[in-house]
């Protein structure tokens, strides 16, 4: 503390302020001379180990009131010592008001030894002393239940931070158990309905081989039964994606079409979004986009980004969903565009961290995109988002295409539609 040993003395004569000052110098105490009482409130501003002050500086009496406010404003454990030289026989009234007003007093009545006033103000600046000790003692004590407060706030958030993980760890773990349980219910369910294809087929049959004259009954029956076997077939079609899809990724990469990735991405999810009364664009390029990497890890990525997408417009007036390809000259662009509430900067910088979700304890895990994030880093790609709160999200992924050869093997486009248009194909679902 600057300054904090130096003692303020308004001496009654210039013949006194010089003896004083010697004095003082001599012993090693640092001293201030001041003209009034006011000189003295200025300098209060900067620490002081103590005042001295003679009866004669108490006039006019407005000057002790002025020093009484000063030292109200000091900090609560500062009481600054005062010593008031009196004269004999002083006025009384100023004395006992001063000593009211100012608090911390000590009288010495003049005439007085050198030794008397050196002894007091030795005295002084000790208990000046003392008054910063505590003082830095309380500060420090301050700052360590500051840091207390502050780590106890710290360990509570924590554990509420936990319990939330936790929470999402249980509900992770149930998901993949219903995952294992639907690939075993698909596995049952492939049995009877091949039963029910073949018997379907077998009735086809049949009713090809009816005599004349029922010709009528036998194409109502017939076109009954096509249908119905067009519905076994996509029920078939349905499991099949999902066993392929339930299966563990394959590290082995190679050229995939994004385009029936995308398809097969959006097949999944399609029902859900016709139940909610999701409309989707589809505008894909038609020079057929070709990456290479795990056909099973990207429709993972591309199935987790149009559920959230489908979440986030559940609640919106608009509830539409863009899914738009570009490509350039050594990668291809795929941006999944929803009308839906959108996301604040802070949600945005914290959206692929482990654990992070939107959705209530319960509706997410919190683990998709975060898993989304490493694979498409694993393909050489990238994932970025732009959000704004009341217009939508546009989440891009970036990845490489596959360049060894000009032309794409048979294999890799076997499961694209025959039928699809993927230059402008607008699906309302």
């Amino acid at each position: 503390m600057i300054d904090d040993e130096r003692i303020l003395f308004v001496p009654p004569t210039a013949e006194d302020a010089a003896i004083t000052s010697r004095i003082f110098t001599e012993a090693g105490i640092q001293c201030t001379l001041c003209e009034d009482i006011f000189i003295v409130c200025d300098a209060l501003q900067h620490g002081v180990g103590g005042i001295i002050l003679t009866e004669e500086a108490l006039v006019p009496q407005r000057a002790i009131h002025v020093l009484a406010e000063r030292l109200g404003g000091q900090p609560p454990w500062s009481h600054i010592p005062i010593i008031l030289l009196t004269r004999d026989g002083y006025d009384s009234a100023i004395v006992n008001s001063a000593v009211q007003c100012l608090g911390n007093v000590t009288l010495i009545e003049r005439p007085l030894a050198m030794r008397t006033l050196m002894s007091s103000t030795v005295s002084a600046i000790q208990s000046r002393r003392r008054q910063y000790q505590a003082a830095r003692e309380l500060q420090s004590r301050q700052r360590a239940e500051d840091e207390v407060r502050r780590l106890l706030a710290e360990t509570r958030e924590r554990e509420q931070s936990l319990r939330i993980k936790q929470a999402q760890l249980v509900q992770a773990a149930k998901l993949a158990s219903i995952g294992e349980l639907a690939t075993g219910v698909a596995h049952e369910l492939n049995n009877p309905l091949n039963n029910i294809s073949l018997f379907v087929h077998n009735a086809l049959d049949c009713l090809q081989g009816l005599p004349a004259g029922s010709e009528d009954e036998a194409g109502r029956a017939t076109v009954q039964l096509q249908a119905a076997l067009q519905q076994v077939d996509r029920a078939a079609k349905i499991i099949r994606h999902l066993r392929t899809f339930a299966r563990e990724a394959s590290v082995e990469r190679g050229p995939v079409s994004l385009p029936t990735v995308l398809n097969a991405a959006l097949s999944f999810v399609a029902e859900e979004l016709r139940l909610q009364m999701v409309r989707v664009t589809k505008s894909f390029e038609s020079s057929m986009p070709v990456v290479c990497g795990s056909q099973i890890q990207l429709e993972q990525v591309f199935v987790n980004l149009l559920t959230n997408a489908r979440d986030a417009v559940a609640q919106s007036n608009t509830r539409r969903i863009e899914i738009k390809t570009e490509v350039r000259s050594e990668d291809v662009d795929v941006q999944i565009i929803d009308t839906g509430s959108g996301m604040d900067k802070d949600m945005v910088s914290r959206i692929f961290d482990p654990f992070f979700t939107t959705k209530d304890v319960g509706q997410g895990t919190g683990l998709g995109l975060s898993i989304a994030y490493g694979i498409i880093k694993e393909h050489q790609g990238s994932i970025t988002v732009k959000s704004s709160p009341g217009v939508g999200t546009c989440m891009t992924v970036r990845l490489p295409l596959y360049h060894p050869t000009a032309t794409v093997s048979s294999q890799a486009l076997s499961c694209a539609d025959e039928d699809e248009d993927n230059s402008e194909d607008r699906l309302a679902v």
